[in-house]
């Protein structure tokens, strides 16, 4: 960690920022003169650790390696000695992650399959339980800098893991040995969400982290290139549009410059066939099959044969969000059960005399619909709103430049992972419960950093922005 306290540490302040910081750097001594407690220091750095392991997928290489098992204890007993039991009552986001939680505990009785669904109970419990471990032990905007560190070093971990060991389905790049980031679709996504935190430590840190952002960000925008995920072009439009917006004419102009160098590179450099499925997005309906794991039967790649695929797969695509709204109107409370959505839908297919799709239904929003039914869809997406409401505005209108820059990635990368989620499924744990932990400890950061700092060195817009 002591590279990361550095680059903060050295960095010149703003004008906008020096007095600021000043009387922040008075008030810090004043809080820990009174006795303030940095044992939660101790589990943050225990939380890093898994933080790294969870966003990497590093585990799933190995599976021995039961990292949770050793490690969620630790935090748990953090969260009794640093008094954060309660940590999760006290936003509205949690609370309806709470809720989620209990409904899909709920709905775990009257699932296709019970035991399933009981597994996957599990897994959102201690996806909830991450949530409130980043609550606990990532309580300044500092420490928030280190942890989105962590996240974009481990996507960068995960890019280069692929290219020297790549599931190459269909011809596409995605990380060999592991559950998830084998499917070319989520590894673009996580690589995504770890780059667009990679671009915010590159613009906010100084030295040798500076230099290690911006040497893996390449890798990262190759990795997702390789991967020919749709999705995650999509996706990676949507970060584009909102710096064209609201970044800086200099973030502006990198951006383009970017972009018209990355297309060139992707002329000259891309298989033919990620070429193909690329361009196929601006064919009718291309979009909709923007998630799907395409295993080729055969090596190598014929061209007609391939957009014929991509065609044919549109269709199965909307079939598969047409089955899973159709799903969520015949179970509307329970749903079919968590994670059961391919044996109720082969099933009722097979009522209907035909055979089933036997997918998942690669959307997370009608997964949840689908699976926990109309109260889980409201919770959840609840849940993901209010993790992402004042980002907004503490974009616009926070205390400082960097606060302001801090907002503008978080809000970018923020809404890249809610328009991949629907073409991914990742409704019972994953990014989605660590997009919202580090939002609302971002919020919280700069809540503290507006109390701890006198009212004379804050700007005139802050009671807006908090």
């Amino acid at each position: 960690m002591s590279s990361i306290d550095n680059a903060w540490n050295i960095k010149p302040l703003t004008v906008d920022e020096s007095a600021a910081s000043s009387s922040l750097i008075s008030a810090k001594s004043v809080s820990r003169a009174g006795g303030e407690s940095q044992v939660y220091r101790i589990f943050q750095y225990v939380l890093f650790l898994y933080l790294f392991m969870y966003v990497s997928r590093l585990p799933e290489l190995l599976p021995w390696f039961r990292i949770g098992l050793l490690m969620q204890p630790i935090l748990l007993i953090g969260l009794v000695m640093t008094d954060q039991v309660k940590v999760l009552t006290k936003l509205r986001s949690t609370r309806w992650l709470i809720a989620t939680t209990l409904w899909i505990g709920i709905c775990v009785p009257f699932s296709f399959w019970p035991g399933g669904s009981f597994a996957v109970l599990i897994k959102t419990v201690q996806s909830l339980f991450l949530v409130a471990f980043i609550l606990a032990f990532v309580r300044s905007l500092r420490d928030v800098m280190r942890g989105v560190t962590i996240i974009g070093l481990a996507s960068g971990a995960i890019a280069i893991l692929s290219f020297v060991a790549s599931s190459q389905i269909d011809n596409r790049q995605g990380l060999a040995g592991s559950a998830s980031l084998a499917d070319p679709n989520f590894f673009a996504l996580y690589l995504l969400i770890g780059g667009g935190f990679l671009c915010l430590v590159a613009t906010e840190s100084r030295g040798f982290l500076r230099f290690l952002a911006m040497a893996l960000i390449p890798l990262n925008l190759a990795g997702i290139a390789r991967s020919g995920s749709r999705a995650g072009l999509l996706t990676l439009v949507t970060g584009v549009i909102v710096f064209l917006i609201y970044g800086s004419i200099k973030q502006r102009t990198l951006i383009i410059s970017a972009c018209g160098v990355g297309l060139l590179l992707g002329v000259f450099f891309l298989p033919a066939s990620i070429k193909a499925r690329f361009t196929s997005l601006l064919s009718a309906g291309g979009a909709a099959s923007s998630s799907e794991p395409e295993r080729a039967e055969e090596e190598g790649f014929d061209a007609n044969r391939g957009l014929t695929n991509y065609q044919a797969s549109s269709e199965a695509r909307m079939q598969l969000l047409r089955r899973s709204l159709l799903l969520t109107a015949k179970n509307p409370l329970f749903g079919v059960g968590p994670d059961q959505f391919e044996g109720a839908e082969a099933e009722d297919a097979a009522k209907q005399g035909v055979k089933g799709m036997w997918h998942y239904t690669h959307n997370t929003y009608t997964q949840i619909s689908s699976e926990c039914g109309i109260p889980g869809f409201i919770m959840f997406t609840g849940a993901l709103i209010f993790g992402y409401r004042g980002l907004s505005t503490l974009r616009r209108k926070g205390p400082t430049r960097r606060i302001r820059q801090m907002a503008l990635f978080m809000q970018t990368t923020y809404l890249m992972l809610m328009v991949g989620a629907f073409f991914l499924s990742l409704g019972y744990g994953g990014l989605p419960f660590v997009m919202i932990g580090f939002s609302e400890a971002f919020k919280a950061g700069v809540r503290r950093y507006v109390q701890e700092t006198p009212a004379p060195a804050l700007q005139p817009e802050l009671s807006v922005a908090i």
